[in-house]
C-alpha cells in the first residue's frame, strides 16, 4: 500500500503527506515496528 501510495504522492500535499507518514513508520520514526524482520 506505501509503494502504491508513493506513486501517487505528487498529486495532491496530503497524499505526499500521507506517504512520508507511512515510509517513516516503515523507518522506525514512529516508536517500534511491530515486526523484527532485519535485511542481511
Amino acid at each position: 500500500m506505501t509503494s502504491w501510495l508513493a506513486n501517487r504522492a505528487d498529486q495532491s500535499d496530503r497524499i505526499g503527506a500521507e506517504t512520508r507518514y507511512r515510509i517513516d513508520c516503515l523507518r522506525g520514526h514512529y516508536g517500534p515496528r511491530p515486526w523484527n524482520w532485519i535485511a542481511s
